[in-house]
């Protein structure tokens, strides 16, 4: 964007302790520009009240703020370096441009490192015409940039809070970032992986798959499949994933974004509407009650991709417990139960082991049985039964 004098509205701090050089300073710029607005001050505590006052007039517009300083170097009570010093603390981005006689040259020097814009000798002040736009030019682009600095942070603190794995790759397929919830999925942390390609870590099968993904996404911009994830620890999940190719104005390819999610719990969810929903079926085409017992014991390990499936008998009130049959387990259950009590089961009739049971109710001839979804069971001695 270019700025050009007559179309500017400036509003200047003035810091300058002579009346004669004020006055052609102002002569200068009501010249210069399109309109003036200016405020005039002596001394370090005038420039601090008013950037203060600057700072707490968030809610003004434009033309009410100061968008330039024009300061002295040589006015009593006042100290260029202590004043720059203060524009910074309040972080606002103002030009600061130093008006003033011969300084020297590393003064000059010093007096730009700590953030002055520009310095203009007052026998040259007609530079300012030309000077000004450019520092304004260069505010506006500050501010833009600060903004989109902002916004970047804003979303990056986003991505690190997401409870959904994210990672970034290069354009190769490395590695760049990856938030918290990717580590706690995988079990790698950004240190072990950046640098290193994504199909290093998906194992010999997966590996080519995961190369096949990048070919594809030579013609697409997503790719979405479901599949299984491997664990630093070796544990393995079943997985959403998402890839998304970013590119470039030209259409190269500059990252990749992976998200990933464990939809094991949804899998189960999903399963378990399945035995809902054709248990019933299944049980309706059963004539005998050992057909009974196999048939959903079949079909519950096959939907679930357990080893095991148990069933207790209980009464019509669903009470008292009758009897527990299943899976190669012999019946060892006497007692009265409730949902979610923990049962001693032999298994194999060999070791003794206990499972949580949990159940979806299905009349049988006024009677119900209960379905056991836990296919892991935790051995204990005998004695503690």
């Amino acid at each position: 964007m270019t700025i050009l004098p007559e179309n500017t509205d400036l509003n200047v701090l003035i810091i300058e302790d002579n009346k004669d050089d004020t006055e052609l300073l102002v002569y200068q710029l009501k010249k210069a520009f399109k309109s003036l607005h200016y405020t005039h001050i002596q001394n370090l505590k005038e420039y601090l009240e008013a950037l203060r006052q600057v700072a707490e007039s968030e809610s003004c517009t434009e033309p009410e703020r100061h968008n330039v300083i024009l300061s002295d170097w040589a006015v009593p009570g006042y100290d260029c370096f202590a004043a720059l010093e203060a524009l910074h603390k309040i972080k606002q981005i103002i030009p600061f441009i130093i008006v003033s006689g011969a300084i020297g040259e590393p003064t000059a020097v010093a007096l730009i490192k700590a953030g002055a814009y520009d310095f203009v000798l007052k026998e040259q002040s007609s530079r300012l015409s030309y000077i000004i736009p450019k520092a304004l030019e260069w505010a506006e682009q500050r501010k833009t940039d600060e903004t989109q600095r902002l916004q970047i942070e804003l979303q990056n603190k986003a991505l690190q809070a997401s409870p959904i794995a994210i990672a970034i790759l290069n354009g190769q397929g490395a590695f760049e970032w990856v938030n918290q919830a990717y580590e706690m999925l995988t079990g790698w942390a950004i240190q072990e992986l950046k640098g290193r390609y994504l199909w290093g870590f998906c194992g010999e099968v997966s590996s080519k798959n995961c190369m096949q993904v990048f070919q594809e996404l030579k013609n697409k911009d997503i790719h979405q499949w479901e599949g299984t994830g491997t664990r630093k620890d070796g544990s393995r999940y079943h997985e959403f994933r998402q890839m998304v190719k970013l590119s470039d104005a030209d259409n190269a390819v500059q990252q990749y974004l992976l998200i990933r999610q464990d939809i094991t719990s949804l899998k189960q969810y999903r399963s378990r509407l399945e035995i809902d929903a054709e248990l019933p079926l299944i049980l309706a085409n059963c004539q005998t009650e050992t057909s009974i017992y196999e048939e959903s014991a079949s079909y519950i390990k096959r939907a679930f991709g357990i080893q095991r499936a148990g069933f207790i008998r209980i009464d019509e009130g669903g009470e008292k417990i009758l009897r527990w049959l299943g899976d190669d387990m012999e019946e060892s259950l006497s007692r009265e139960g409730a949902h979610g009590t923990q049962y001693p089961v032999l298994v194999d009739g060999k070791s003794r082991a206990i499972c949580t049971v949990d159940w979806n109710a299905i009349p049988i001839e006024g009677t119900n049985i209960l379905i056991s979804y836990r296919g892991s069971f935790k051995s204990h001695e005998m004695s503690e039964f």
